[in-house]
């Protein structure tokens, strides 16, 4: 999250091709494959459709263009791949797509979903404006209990949140979800209530710095090798945490992760 800038070419699609061998099939890969040129952009999108990819996320590219530009591009790479096309719509990494340009686009049968990483006032509006003709995705993990009850909104298209917050021992997300299709709505709160204490860490640790634009990368991956999963080193010039943040992380993690049940 956050370090496509310090990735080759050829580093992305090992990225790619690794993740869809794994999945074997079990899991829907999406892979944003926006890059320096739209040149690039477009071999990455190549690439990921005859990887087995489900589908490619574009974010808005460098530069600037009008609306009618930007559908243009992302016609250009509709037109070029044989899987799905969604549109990753973020005011504070990229600028993001004018409404009209994804109501035009989605009109065309030229996107399958939008991830709109904007506030949840944003998101609204959005969905009022085109959620007729596309599936607007919210991404926050804190708005997904929201979701859920008033839209049915059974996927949850996050960044870090479901694995920063749960394991396969305490799948803590997806246990509320199951008790949203199940019935269980008291079941379902309190489980919704679990994650409290994680929400707290995620906000001051990921979300307030990057609404702010700044990085976020130490945190996020010394949070994901305390959960085993494999994040690698912080890339020059961000720098690792010093030994003061480490601390303060770890403390934050530690009080989360054994707060009790409900």
């Amino acid at each position: 999250m956050g370090e496509g800038w310090s990735l080759s070419m050829a580093e992305r699609r090992q990225i790619l091709e690794t993740m869809v061998a794994a999945a074997e099939g079990a899991m829907a890969i999406g892979v944003v494959t926006t890059h320096g040129s739209v040149g690039e952009t477009l071999e990455l999108s190549r690439h990921a459709a005859s990887s087995g990819a489900d589908h490619v996320v574009l974010m808005r590219p460098p530069g600037l263009f009008s609306g009618y530009e930007l559908a243009d591009m992302v016609r250009m790479i509709a037109d070029a791949v044989e899987c799905r096309l969604v549109l990753f719509d973020s005011e504070a990494q990229s600028g993001g797509y004018p409404s009209a340009v994804i109501r035009r686009l989605a009109e065309e049968g030229r996107i399958h979903a939008v991830k709109c990483t904007r506030n949840g006032d944003a998101i609204a509006a959005l969905r009022a404006e085109c959620g007729d003709v596309v599936a607007i995705c919210d991404p926050y993990e804190d708005h997904a209990l929201s979701n859920l009850q008033r839209f049915n909104a059974q996927v949850l298209y996050a960044d870090p949140e479901p694995y920063l917050y749960q394991t396969a021992a305490l799948p803590l997300i997806h246990g509320y979800f199951e008790d949203h299709r199940n019935g269980r709505l008291a079941a379902m709160l309190a489980g919704h209530a679990r994650l409290e204490p994680l929400r707290r860490v995620y906000g001051r640790w990921i979300q307030t710095p990057l609404m702010r634009g700044q990085p976020i990368n130490a945190a996020l991956k010394h949070w994901c090798h305390r959960l085993g999963l494999a994040a690698g080193p912080v890339r020059r010039p961000l720098r690792a945490l010093d030994a003061n943040q480490l601390a303060a992380l770890d403390a934050d993690l530690n009080a989360a992760f054994a707060a009790p049940p409900g």
